[in-house]
């Protein structure tokens, strides 16, 4: 399944968000936008925001995604956010940020739970490269290097 396309720009900086606080901001843009999102769908677009940011230079998040079962998650997130919740985040998040998860909310919240976890799961995927390491175990933080190789030709707005 293709879900993302090329991308050519690059920039360096470091935004470097809390990623449980990032999660409610995205779930609180999701829900200005007015589209319903489930907890895989949260982290799966996290996950493209992080790697279309770190394929930019720049670090979103203050934790890497790990490996589990149904793909590429936020540990931190998985045990402190809900879908089913609506948040008011404290996070100050700028207009650039901003415009690109709404961005991302909109393209990816068309695809289900499901086909997002297959895409995560595709072969040369940061996921699939790590799952077939030697000796990892579920949980085990995606090697960022995979990630920005992976995103640095996906256009992913």
């Amino acid at each position: 399944m293709y879900i993302v396309g090329k991308r050519d720009t690059k920039m360096t900086s470091d935004l470097n968000y809390d990623s449980v606080e990032f999660a409610k901001f995205l779930i609180s843009r999701a829900n200005h936008l007015e589209i319903p999102i489930n907890q895989t769908q949260l982290q799966k677009m996290l996950y493209i925001a992080y790697g279309f940011y770190k394929a930019k230079g720049e670090t979103l998040l203050d934790e890497r995604p790990a490996i589990w079962p149904f793909g590429p998650m936020f540990t931190q997130v998985h045990r402190n956010v809900s879908t089913n919740r609506t948040y008011r985040p404290s996070l100050s998040v700028n207009e650039e940020v901003t415009d690109a998860i709404d961005k991302i909310i909109q393209r990816y919240s068309r695809f289900t739970a499901t086909k997002l976890s297959n895409w995560s799961h595709a072969e040369g995927s940061p996921w699939e490269l790590t799952v077939k390491e030697k000796g990892y175990s579920w949980d085990t933080p995606i090697d960022d290097n995979l990630i920005i190789k992976y995103f640095s030709d996906k256009e992913v707005l």
